[in-house]
């Protein structure tokens, strides 16, 4: 059984280190991470969801920047009427729901994760824009650099001199 003593500290520790709570609580040596998730779960009555399988939908992934996700250790993973339903490390930081349920504008409910499976999802659902537009970048590089091979431009086509006014 956790104890509240056990989870303040562990919440200071993970204010100080900057560190998830499992890894939190790993450091304070009171369990670990799938230990930490048993106990979540049984004095939460929160499920654990496996977000291996897991395909969420734009619209859902639309409702909760990214930044906030990688922020809080959550990822949306259901909407379903006025209700979306979020996998989060921690569902005893109520700031944190009530902060989700202004951002989305909808009734949250909170599922629980293992912080790995939502670390990894955050980076496979909203990392692959971010994928995607440095492959374009290199794409455009490649083919538009002057003066590199299979460039779609001559080096002499963009001679510009510093300080020149092109407008004229």
């Amino acid at each position: 059984r956790l104890t509240q003593e056990q989870y303040a500290e562990a919440k200071r520790v993970q204010a100080r280190a900057g560190c998830s709570l499992a890894q939190a609580f790993e450091k304070t040596k009171v369990c670990t991470a799938e230990e930490l998730l048993g106990l979540v779960a049984a004095q939460s009555g929160r499920p654990v969801v496996n977000l291996k399988n897991y395909r969420p939908s734009k619209e859902i992934l639309a409702a909760v920047p990214k930044d906030f996700c990688r922020k809080h250790t959550v990822i949306p993973f259901a909407a379903f009427g006025n209700t979306v339903t979020l996998a989060v490390e921690d569902p005893f930081d109520l700031d944190l729901v009530d902060g989700l349920g202004k951002l989305v504008g909808r009734r949250v409910s909170v599922v629980l994760a293992r912080p790995g499976q939502i670390a990894e999802a955050i980076e496979t659902f909203y990392g692959r824009e971010d994928r995607q537009l440095r492959e374009v970048a290199g794409l455009v590089e490649r083919e538009y650099s002057p003066g590199t091979p299979g460039s779609r431009v001559a080096p002499e086509a963009v001679a510009v001199e510093v300080g020149e006014d092109v407008t004229e």
